[in-house]
């Protein structure tokens, strides 16, 4: 119960800190998501995908479509 609210609380707040950064750290903090999900894919582990994608919907920051 306590986790479901702390993720319902992530999802709202941090995005709005996101957003309150500058356009170069932004844009920083999106190109390392972004490698790290690449390099995620490579391995073997499913949750290492799973992990980059929950924290990218929680920062609001666009993964490369898969294909």
């Amino acid at each position: 119960m306590v986790m479901k609210l702390f993720l319902k609380l992530a999802g709202v707040v941090l995005p709005q800190i996101i957003d309150l950064l500058s356009p170069m750290i932004r844009t920083e903090l999106g190109t390392l998501l972004r490698d790290l999900y690449e390099k995620a894919l490579l391995t073997d582990n499913p949750w290492d995908d799973y992990g980059i994608e929950f924290l990218a919907q929680i920062l609001a920051i666009e993964l490369p479509e898969l294909e």
